[in-house]
């Protein structure tokens, strides 16, 4: 996959439909996401930049920038923060609770649904 976001989840998705396609009966699938290496273009050197420096495009900041503001996503927490005196720590403790609910709440769900999701690709799968 080469997506800045997604993925990983993305890997397990596409080996889910191997098996409903009957490309395969198991497959392990996994994902990892690495932002950090997103590719840089240097506009104007082909023939080199000997009087000036070139232009850099940031594949990374370029996708995650809102265009209407001219602020990466990130920065848009730290202006809020800023403007509503939100500290750090009760940022954190936010995040914190925030976090627990989504791992109580979430979770449990996704674990079913995609449990149910590989009985029913198997049992389709067995069918044909």
């Amino acid at each position: 996959m080469n997506r800045f976001c997604g993925s990983g989840l993305q890997s397990i998705v596409s080996r889910a439909q191997s098996i409903a396609l009957g490309e395969a009966n198991v497959i392990v699938a996994d994902g990892t996401e690495n932002m950090s290496l997103s590719p840089h273009i240097l506009r104007g050197t082909c023939f080199g930049s000997p009087s000036k420096v070139p232009i850099v495009d940031d594949m990374l900041w370029e996708t995650l920038k809102d265009n209407y503001v001219g602020c990466g996503m990130g920065m848009t927490a730290e202006n809020l923060a800023v403007k509503y005196s939100i500290s750090t720590i009760e940022l954190s403790d936010s995040r914190t609770k925030s976090e627990l609910s989504l791992k109580n709440i979430f979770f449990p769900a996704f674990l079913s649904y995609i449990c149910s999701l590989v009985l029913r690709i198997k049992l389709v799968s067995n069918l044909t």
